[in-house]
């Protein structure tokens, strides 16, 4: 992949860098002995410099990998300097430059390549070694100057058919090949934008496939069958007659889809939440968490299985806070294995930091605690976790992880919790503890629940309201089927709930503490 025009990004270098970009483009001007990176004349800015947007960045990257650009030790970096001002002085002082930085230079996995404004051929031959220039096709080079072209690069201009914007295959491939035969890298500059584009290239062989869009094209790259799939959904347009039925439908993502993880794993993306103080989310997945900005790049990433004492554990249902607590970030979900469970926390200062565990007991015959959901008060001093397995929420002290409370919420599976009005309101996804034996009920992995006769469901879903101070229970409040998420408005008089299976939202007002609202949210409602 290669990042056309690369300092347009939001992110110079980084961008691209953290999608493994394998080539990275910057145009330079030299002025007043500074070269500074713009595509235009009126673009450049003294801050703006190749120095400070690319080879500080290059140098830290290396620094970070053991002198290697990437941490996949077979992945090299090409950065594609264009040359914009006159090519002989400019390419002077990027030479003087760049011996400022051995570790670039002297670096067999990294390559500077020349283009744009270049000397005559014949001079190539006569650079450092660390010098490597951009050539075209159809050019007959004396094997000095072959030796230093590091790729091939021509106009898709040139490629298409007379009097149209249709690719000329056959003329591509050629050029392609030719390429290859001389053992170089080929890459069109000049392309369509677009994955369908994308994928031509690379059938016919393209090297270097070229962007403006580096997190789209990232994207495609790591799986172009689903990619083009979810491109294709995107231009249906769905039927809106009432017969359409919930069965073999189609559903239209809203706004852009974020690939990430292995897509050979059971991958799921379980919650979300803000960074403080950013315009960062961290993901909650199957195997761990993600920190992404907000046009879906990753910014780092922490895999359970990377770590001994959280080796094995997956994430479990739902439940991520970041939050801040005596001067620093926080994150914190919830996680599980076999018997053991536990919630998840590391420091977030700009990356993520050592990953501890504070662990949950079970309480039986419940096989496993389950925490899920997590809330923490606005001082960031209290944690609130909802313990799905035990039928149990653990209030802990943030500043020491030790327990304050630990108490049965008077409902069956927990799952969500938000506070307003000085009160706790937790969801019971299977609804009241099932004590009356002349209704129907039916035993779930460690208790009984009542069920519908008909469908086999659960019956009813609740609310426990409960006592912040001392885990309490005051009230427990029938609401839709299967509850889940809990939120509350932000003056703390109502608390909406998320009912799954009726299709529906419980709007609780908190000073009666009843249902004083259902909003149908179903489909064919």
């Amino acid at each position: 992949m290669h990042s056309h025009n690369d300092y347009e990004q939001k992110e110079p270098f980084y961008a691209a860098y953290r999608e493994g970009y394998s080539s990275i483009e910057a145009d330079i001007y030299l002025v007043n002995g500074i070269l500074l990176v713009g595509h235009d004349q009126k673009d450049l800015k003294p801050e703006r410099s190749l120095e400070d947007l690319y080879l500080k960045p290059l140098t830290k990257a290396l620094k970070e990998n053991s002198g290697r650009p990437y941490a996949d030790k077979q992945k090299s970096l090409q950065l594609l300097v264009d040359i914009k001002s006159a090519a002989v002085p400019t390419l002077e002082a990027l030479i003087s430059l760049l011996k400022k930085y051995p570790v670039i230079t002297k670096n067999k996995r990294v390559k500077i390549a020349i283009s744009g404004n270049r000397p005559p051929e014949s001079e190539y031959a006569g650079y450092p070694k660390f010098i490597y220039f951009d050539g075209r096709p159809g050019v007959n080079y004396t094997p000095a100057a072959l030796a230093k072209l590091a790729l091939i690069s021509d106009s898709y201009g040139n490629y298409l058919l007379p009097g149209t914007g249709v690719m000329d295959v056959r003329k591509a491939e050629a050029a392609v090949a030719n390429a290859h035969v001389l053992k170089k890298p080929f890459r069109f500059w000049g392309t369509p934008d677009q994955p369908e584009s994308w994928q031509k290239f690379l059938d016919i062989g393209v090297d270097y496939v070229n962007t403006d869009q580096v997190a789209r094209l990232a994207a495609f790259m790591r799986d172009p069958i689903n990619f083009l799939k979810e491109q294709t959904l995107s231009k249906i347009q769905l039927h809106d007659s009432i017969s359409m039925m919930p069965f073999n439908r189609l559903i239209k993502t809203a706004g852009v889809v974020r690939r990430f993880g292995n897509p050979g794993n059971e991958n799921h993306a379980l919650d979300v939440a803000i960074i403080p103080g950013t315009a960062l989310a961290v993901v909650e997945d199957r195997y761990g968490i993600f920190v992404m900005n907000l046009d879906g790049t990753v910014i780092d990433s922490f895999v359970q299985a990377s770590a001994p004492s959280v080796r094995g554990m997956a994430s479990t249902y739902s439940g991520i806070k970041a939050f801040k607590s005596e001067g620093k970030t926080w994150i914190a979900w919830s996680a599980a294995r076999d018997t053991i469970s536990a919630l998840l926390y590391t420091e977030w200062n700009g990356k993520i930091g050592k990953v501890s565990a504070i662990p949950i007991p079970r309480k039986l015959p419940a096989k496993n605690a389950i925490p899920n959901e997590v809330y923490v008060d606005e001082q960031g001093e209290m944690v609130y976790l909802v313990l799905n397995g035990n039928d149990e929420v653990m209030k802990l002290r943030w500043a020491d992880k030790s327990v304050v409370w630990q108490q049965r919420t008077g409902g069956v599976a927990p799952y969500g919790i938000t506070m307003a009005n000085n009160k706790l309101y937790v969801t019971n996804w299977a609804g009241p503890v099932a004590l009356d034996s002349n209704r129907e009920r039916a035993g779930v992995p460690w208790g009984k629940v009542y069920t519908n006769p008909v469908t086999g469901a659960t019956a009813q879903g609740t609310v426990s309201v409960m006592d912040p101070a001392n885990g309490r229970l005051l009230k427990e409040i029938n609401v839709g089927l299967h509850p889940n998420v809990a939120t509350s408005s932000k003056d703390g008089k109502y608390v909406y709930i998320s009912n799954g299976n009726s299709d529906d939202i419980s709007v609780i007002n908190t000073k009666s503490d009843a249902v004083s609202e259902t909003i149908a949210v179903g489909m064919f409602q």
